[in-house]
């Protein structure tokens, strides 16, 4: 059967089998870029008022006791760094000499990091390691940063408090890791090679990696709010004191943080590290440190930085005139440079296959949450301009996935209308077309140019046990992650 002409009308009794569905999601990330000098920007992402559950449950694996009890928390709306502060970033800062009604409290050492020049290792396309993230920066000396910038741009800028961190790292997830429930050191920079059987997770990972330094902050998968490096490359500092658990902890996001507490008390790290192994980069895991290391900071500690919005408390900043701390609340509107990065994913799969379709659903849901991303399932109907809905659909898409099958390919839209407009596509607007199996077909023998395999073809969704399940549709998600580009 040849397919009909462009713009076609189809006839109005049905097709002989139920129409393919398409389905397109959108996700929307908003950041504001601050200006720092020598060519060094900071950007800050747009965080949503909302509620999350901090800390784990008592059954996660790799859990401690500092971890619980499970609690609410209701957060407003707040600016929190893209990535961790980079080393670019933190000399420009530094380098910075106080102008009229500026007050340093503390010198900053504009090149802290171990790993620059002869120590670091150059990655393939790296020339510097302008982008590598700072280290060796104690809690004072990330003070002092929020406390220049601060003054400097009379903006809120402060370290997030630890509910701010967990609740911006999670993005809407309620697993160990923003990716899900496992993590690969091909997704994030730990060491997944760590021998104890004390800190690894149950999953051990299968090719692990252990690359013994910081790597370029954006190098790894953003989560579902464009964050980069909340897992692993270096700790984080947040404004918090450590405590024992949550009990009596705040349920409104402000730091927890006791005024008349000796400066030595130590702070909340958070995320892990290049160091660290899996356990150690859970969402929900707190470490701790002293503010001021008597033998220096350490080669895997750096920060980034949170800014609140006009009327929020300003959090613990030391060093900061008292005087400043209205003239900076009243100016709390950074200028709105938003990027706005739409991304549009189409799904080709038969109506048959749906509970599939579902169960990739259920790993991408921190995606749809929080209005981030819109679903639109919507199927083509009898009598509709089937080549225009396929034509609208890809229009601004960048990545189309198949989820392929023996209904898949008995289908005559499929292969008649269908396909040819997704090859055409995929070779004239360069988008990524990805397919894998779920369920046995010839498809995993046919040559088409241009489609690439998420997963084995020998080893089709429908024949896996659990684990081997989830681990695949961890994969297809993963893949769906590096072929979204965030500009």
């Amino acid at each position: 059967m040849k397919p009909a002409a462009a713009g076609a009308a189809q006839p109005p009794s049905p097709p002989p089998q139920k129409p393919l569905q398409l389905l397109r999601w959108q996700s929307r990330t908003q950041v504001f870029y601050e200006e720092l000098g020598d060519g060094a920007r900071l950007p800050m992402v747009r965080i949503p008022a909302g509620s999350f559950h901090m800390g784990s449950a008592e059954q996660e694996p790799g859990r401690q006791s500092n971890e619980g009890p499970l609690h609410e928390v209701t957060l407003a709306e707040f600016l929190i760094g893209q990535t961790p502060i980079t080393q670019a970033q933190w000399r420009s800062v530094a380098r910075w000499t106080p102008q009229q009604g500026e007050r340093w409290g503390r010198e900053l050492n504009p090149e802290p990091s171990k790993f620059q020049g002869e120590k670091a290792r150059l990655l393939a396309g790296e020339t510097n390691t302008d982008e590598r993230p700072v280290e060796r920066v104690s809690w004072l000396e990330a003070m002092e940063f929020c406390a220049r910038l601060s003054q400097r741009k009379k903006r809120n800028y402060t370290l997030p408090s630890e509910a701010q961190w967990e609740y911006a790292c999670r993005a809407g997830t309620g697993t160990q890791f923003h990716f899900g429930n496992l993590i690969y050191s091909d997704v994030a920079n730990f060491n997944g090679s760590y021998a104890s059987r004390f800190d690894q997770l149950d999953t051990p990972d299968p090719q692990p990696q252990r690359r013994n330094q910081t790597t370029p902050v954006g190098m790894f998968p953003a989560n579902s709010w464009g964050l980069h490096d909340m897992h692993g490359n270096v700790w984080e500092w947040c404004l918090d004191h450590m405590h024992d658990s949550y009990e009596g902890a705040p349920c409104d996001g402000s730091a927890w943080v006791d005024s008349e507490a000796p400066k030595e008390l130590r702070k909340i790290n958070r995320g892990g590290s290049w160091y660290m192994p899996q356990r150690h980069c859970r969402s929900a895991f707190r470490s701790l440190a002293r503010p001021n290391v008597p033998d220096g900071p350490y080669d895997d500690g750096g920060f980034r930085v949170a800014c609140l919005p006009p009327g929020s408390k300003f959090n613990y900043v030391e060093n900061l005139a008292p005087e400043l701390h209205k003239q900076i609340d009243d100016s709390l509107v950074l200028t709105d440079e938003t990027t706005t990065v739409p991304t549009r994913v189409y799904f080709s799969y038969s109506h048959a296959d749906v509970k599939w379709l579902k169960m990739i659903q259920k790993h991408l849901a921190p995606m749809v949450r929080d209005g981030l991303i819109a679903w639109n399932d919507e199927q083509i109907k009898p009598g509709a301009l089937w080549n225009d809905e396929i034509g609208k659909a890809l229009a601004d898409a960048k990545v189309v996935i198949l989820l392929v099958s023996p209904n898949l390919l008995a289908s005559e839209f499929f292969t008649n209308y269908e396909l040819p407009q997704l090859l055409k596509a995929a070779d004239e607007k360069d988008i990524s077309l990805l397919w894998f199996l779920v369920d046995d077909c010839i498809y995993k023998d046919t040559d088409i140019p241009n489609v690439q395999p998420i997963l084995d073809p020998t080893f089709p969704l429908s024949t896996l046990t659990d684990m081997g399940l989830n681990k695949a549709l961890f994969a297809v998600s993963q893949a769906i992650f590096n072929a979204i580009k965030y500009d």
